[in-house]
């Protein structure tokens, strides 16, 4: 309930946004993260029956003007918020954005609200455990005084921004943080000195769009368990740093998708990521690219890993022939953990969806939405032997986009769940 405090009035929030913030502070902590979706899915309902949350468009909400001030005044001060003010509009300077994402763009116009300038100089971070300055259009953060104790500062909330690496000198003094969410901002880069917050357990850099690698001195947050990199550029992830973060349970590393005629930077990490995140005991999810056919196969090798989210891009296929089955996607894990499926921006004529008769009862039945785009060679999709129900029981969207010629597919007919 007071988390939801942490954004501006009248903001609609993404689901799936507070599900991250809720388990990034420990307040959902399930022993896998269907449960962990399912049960803050729950608590969402519940907040919503008590009139506390109000439900918004787009699966989102939203907390009325009252009930936030009312929260904030339960904190007793500990809870510091001052977040810029919303309308309706587009988001402003946020260049292109993937149609196909699994992250929409915030639809707002950030506005800041003029009376946080004046708080600029006398800003009382000692006296916080929670401090959310979201949505204000910030270059620099207030002044941190050198006579301030920071040491109960745990809860750091900075997204949507123009924050830049400059603010890194300001940060590395918040040695208490667990929190930090610096996404939609302007870093180009990971600066070292945040690296030196070594007791965080959430880091949120999602959306700064010129982040193009990862330092190695990531690797020093041993205690992180929440590490979202959505929407970056990364290329690179030098050796050893994922598998020196044992502690972590969510890696979102799916990067920007800006559709064909626009080159982006290869994905290079991934065979070297995947043997080290197969030897990390916590992980619950896995968000990632998957570039060519080489990759893909790679999949097949590394047995028990949680994928949630997976793009599939640049399938390089000789016989023009995909093929989505048991064979790659084989664990029993994976079947029950995979929950959003992207293809897009390959040349196969045929996609089969495939289930062998060593495997005859699985299926995909966390699964809920699978995207096609930019196939521009595909012209049938083909299940054998099983209906499409019973490989994807969950499915509620199929979108199809930019496939010329896929003229028919009848076969969503049978997916009993298809909204």
């Amino acid at each position: 309930f007071l988390t939801c405090s942490m954004w501006p009035v009248d903001q609609n929030i993404r689901k799936d946004e507070l599900v991250q913030c809720w388990m990034g502070l420990g307040l959902v902590d399930e022993p896998n993260i269907r449960s962990s979706y399912n049960e803050a899915y729950k608590l969402i309902c519940d907040l919503e029956a008590a009139c506390l949350l109000e439900s918004g468009p787009n699966n989102d909400v939203k907390m009325q003007n009252v009930i936030r001030d009312t929260a904030l005044w339960i904190s007793h001060g500990k809870w510091v918020v001052h977040t810029g003010r919303v309308s309706s509009g587009p988001f402003r300077n946020a260049g292109h954005f993937p149609n196909i994402f699994k992250i929409s763009p915030p639809e707002i116009l950030v506005e800041p609200s003029p009376a946080n300038w004046d708080l600029f100089n006398n800003f009382h971070w000692d006296k916080a455990m929670c401090v959310s300055l979201m949505c204000n259009s910030m270059t620099k953060l207030p002044t941190v005084r050198i006579d301030q104790d920071l040491s109960e500062l745990k809860i750091l909330c900075l997204q949507q921004n123009s924050l830049d690496a400059n603010i890194a000198r300001v940060i590395q003094r918040f040695i208490a943080v667990t929190y930090l969410d610096l996404s939609w901002n302007k870093l180009e880069n990971i600066p070292e000195e945040l690296c030196s917050l070594t007791n965080l357990e959430y880091l949120n850099l999602s959306y700064n769009f010129s982040i193009s690698e990862v330092p190695k001195c990531l690797g020093f947050l041993i205690k992180l368990k929440f590490l979202y990199l959505q929407g970056t550029n990364i290329k690179t992830i030098p050796d050893g740093v994922i598998s020196s973060l044992t502690e972590l349970q969510v890696l979102d590393l799916l990067n920007m998708y800006f559709g064909e005629g626009i080159t982006m930077s290869p994905v290079e990490y991934v065979p070297t990521i995947l043997p080290e995140l197969g030897a990390i005991n916590n992980l619950k999810e896995v968000d990632i690219v998957i570039e060519g056919s080489f990759q893909y196969e790679l999949l097949s090798q590394c047995c028990n890993l949680p994928l949630r989210l997976v793009a599939l891009r640049k399938m390089e296929q000789s016989c023009a022939l995909f093929r989505l089955s048991e064979s790659i996607f084989q664990d029993n894990l994976l079947g029950t953990t995979l929950n959003y499926l992207e293809v897009s921006d390959s040349d196969m004529n045929v996609i089969e969806i495939f289930r062998g008769a060593e495997a005859p009862n699985y299926c995909f039945e966390a699964l809920k939405k699978i995207e096609l785009f930019n196939l521009k060679m595909l012209k049938h999709i083909k299940c054998f032997r099983l209906s499409p129900h019973d490989m994807f029981p969950s499915l509620s969207v199929l979108r199809v986009s930019f496939c010329d010629r896929l003229k028919n597919i009848s076969c969503t007919m049978y997916l009993s769940k298809l909204q």
